[in-house]
């Protein structure tokens, strides 16, 4: 190598290390699964994550011009601190230049009347882009898209959920919410981009487990052939970025996300790169405010969930074979809710016994953490029959019902199940989206009482109820 080759490398190495260092580029920050990271759940474990005062300080060490958002979920856990941990996440994320946060995952297993109330003051912009009520009505409390300004550009994004990726029908229903067709809602959205003068459109995408991840993004990103400069995508199929019609895709993964953005001349996206950031207390440090606010709210959400809400003679055990002493209870205490001829529980519903002595309100979302409501169904004693037939030998519990496997006779109320006759049995709605659950489908009549099944065993645990016993050698 001559002296001048050598001469010319060694000017040109700064040029090289600078254009590595992406000068006209913007970041954006997501975090995904804060789960913890304001209250915990009563069934969480092991040492709390650092959430948002590790980073505060991450975020004021950052050199680039930048945005910030949440990718989902941030609500879940207990309805019943739901106030409290909307409120303090609400404070977190205003204190934090937050631009917007994504409804996604277990978020949407509440009920959005409770968002709405607990988000009633919140400036905070919410995106729901694909969610509707079941009624057909869009959100009241989220938007389609937010674009904001960074650096020498701005950034427009669509937050969306594609459950089930492998059927391509619409609309699609979850236990809450109803989801429409997500490249309809995204062309409308890239609409108010353009009016808003988004110089990078992005899309937040989270796809529903199942064969066909992989698949139905292509078929997404394929409709759009590059009018989606940015797809920031969750899901187990996306662990690396990659570039499908145009479109960058970048994994969102749990924790904090930091995608880097090369801007074009004219602002928009050129390249991107993706990496994460452990939120490491001792390595970055953590805001003494943020942890103070955190602890005020955490006191009032913990005195909540150690309410005494009934007492218990014994535990009660769901058990993972043979007769549950949990679900026997559990379907009893349906029945007298409902007042009705009959009543199944599935004990898989419960995950964790309800002790003996006093039981408290966070006993009890930990043995029942999913958010079912009770279902009214009017049924033929012949379709009942068929049913309780087809379901022998399978693990459900039953009140004023019982069934004969070796006679093929079943009785409710200790007389012979009558063919003609109608019966009103209560169950839990996971049973109406179980497939191998039948009831529903021969019922004449079924309603859904939006009640949760929660709810009702917090009644009968008030009230001591149900009265006699729900199975031989229960008393109480």
């Amino acid at each position: 190598m001559t002296k001048r080759t050598l001469r010319a490398l060694l000017l040109s190495a700064p040029l090289l290390l600078a254009s590595c260092s992406w000068r006209d580029s913007v970041v954006v920050y997501l975090t995904s699964d804060a789960r913890g990271w304001t209250l915990r759940s009563p069934e969480d474990e092991g040492p709390a994550p650092a959430g948002f005062p590790v980073l505060k300080k991450v975020i004021e060490n950052e050199e680039r011009p930048f945005l910030l958002f949440h990718a989902g979920p941030w609500l879940s856990g207990p309805p019943e601190s739901l106030p409290q941990r909307a409120k303090a996440a609400a404070e977190c994320m205003a204190g934090m230049p937050y631009a917007a946060a994504g409804l996604l995952g277990e978020d949407l297993d509440l009920d959005p009347a409770r968002v709405e109330r607990a988000l009633k003051d919140s400036p905070l912009p919410l995106l729901g882009s694909n969610l509707y009520l079941k009624s057909g009505k869009r959100l009241p409390f989220a938007g389609r898209s937010v674009t904001s300004a960074v650096g020498g550009t701005s950034l427009g994004l669509a937050v969306l959920t594609a459950p089930q990726p492998d059927k391509l029908v619409w609309p699609k229903y979850g236990v809450r919410y109803k989801f429409e067709k997500e490249t309809y809602e995204v062309e409308l959205a890239l609409k108010e981009m353009s009016a808003a003068g988004a110089g990078i459109k992005a899309v937040l995408l989270e796809i529903g487990e199942g064969d066909g991840a992989m698949e139905f993004l292509k078929y997404f990103l394929g409709h759009f052939n590059g009018r989606v400069n940015l797809a920031l995508v969750k899901s187990p199929a996306v662990t690396k970025r990659f570039t499908y019609k145009g479109t960058l895709v970048v994994p969102v993964l749990d924790g904090l996300n930091r995608v880097e953005l090369r801007l074009s001349p004219k602002g928009g996206l050129a390249d991107a790169s993706h990496g994460t950031i452990r939120l490491d207390a001792e390595k970055h440090g953590s805001d003494p405010a943020v942890e103070a606010m955190l602890d005020s709210h955490r006191s009032g959400a913990q005195a909540t969930l150690d309410r005494v809400i009934g007492t218990l003679p014994y535990p009660l055990e769901p058990g993972n074979s043979g007769p549950s002493t949990a679900g026997a209870w559990a379907a009893a205490c349906l029945k007298r809710w409902a007042r009705g001829d009959a009543a199944i529980f599935d004990p898989a519903d419960m995950r964790a016994p309800l002790p003996r002595g006093e039981v408290k309100l966070g006993d009890l979302y930990r043995a029942l953490p999913g958010e079912n409501s009770v279902v009214f169904v009017k049924i033929r004693g012949q379709e009942l029959l068929e049913f309780l037939r087809d379901s022998a030998g399978r693990r459900l519990s039953y009140a004023g019902v019982s069934y004969d496997a070796a006679s093929g006779a079943g009785e409710a109320d200790g007389q012979p199940i009558q063919p003609g006759r109608l019966y009103r049995v209560a169950i839990p709605d996971s049973m109406v989206s179980e497939t191998e659950y039948t009831i529903l489908s021969t019922a004449m009549e079924f309603s859904n009482s939006r009640h949760p099944v929660r709810d009702t065993l917090r009644w009968c645990l008030g009230h001591r109820q149900p009265a006699r016993p729900a199975m031989a050698g229960m008393e109480f």
